[in-house]
């Protein structure tokens, strides 16, 4: 199990993965040929979240890019970045607390 701040650091990570593929989308829509970037989120090994960029399958012709669908994406994942931003603070003064209680 890690602790509160490497958990919410490994999320600052992913929501950044995923803001960074959604500006590479958004950025390349009218690309012929561009291939949209996609983010899978899984479970990182004793907690946290990894972020991985998914290739794209050669077998399948390059989807288009919805704009609409990569605002929401990037609106989700900036809020979710805020929220551990939230997290990290919080236990950041938590822990300030502890040792200033310490000495």
């Amino acid at each position: 199990m890690i602790g509160p701040l490497a958990n919410a650091a490994s999320g600052l990570f992913a929501q950044s993965r995923r803001l960074e593929a959604g500006a590479s989308n958004i950025a390349n829509a009218f690309t012929p040929g561009y291939a949209p970037q996609e983010v899978a989120l899984q479970e990182g090994p004793g907690g946290g979240v990894v972020a991985q960029v998914l290739p794209p399958s050669p077998s399948e012709p390059a989807p288009q890019v919805d704009i609409a669908h990569e605002l929401v994406d990037r609106l989700s994942a900036s809020r979710a970045y805020e929220a551990n931003l939230t997290v990290m603070k919080a236990e950041t003064e938590r822990l300030d607390a502890l040792f200033d209680a310490i000495g």
